[in-house]
């Protein structure tokens, strides 16, 4: 009776497993030439934008809410497998800090999370970093 049920779970799991892959794109990390670009990332009064330039620098703004002003951060990032490391690393790191990330493909794009946002292997939609839509 058991053996009964065992094909439909093994084919239930592979179909599972396969959406994950539909939904979002290849079961890899991007490539560098992948990740290029410029990225978006935030919510409701946190809001950010993120140029990687294919020399291997990047230029990060904060958006000031409630009469504030921007911060602008410049600096040098690398890919190394699926992990972006981001230099240089501030002397005191912050909650908003960029210092390390995990890339992956979401929505069919390349994206990235800052891996402090994650949670057992989770993040919430607005903390991923998501291409600018053109």
């Amino acid at each position: 009776m058991a053996r009964m049920f065992r094909l439909p779970l093994v084919l239930l799991a592979l179909l599972v497993a396969s959406c994950a892959g539909v939904l979002n794109g290849p079961d890899r990390p991007p490539t560098r030439a992948e990740i290029i670009g410029t990225y978006d990332m935030g919510h409701a009064g946190f809001d950010e934008e993120l140029e990687l330039h294919q020399d291997g620098s990047y230029k990060r703004t904060l958006f000031a809410h409630l009469d504030s002003t921007d911060a602008t951060y410049l600096g040098t990032w690398r890919l190394q497998g699926k992990y972006l490391f981001f230099e240089p690393v501030p002397a005191i790191p912050t909650i908003s800090s960029l210092v390390q990330a995990e890339a992956f493909f979401y929505k069919h794009k390349p994206a990235f999370v800052r891996t402090q946002d994650l949670k057992k292997e989770k993040v919430h939609e607005w903390w991923v970093y998501q291409p600018r839509v053109r």
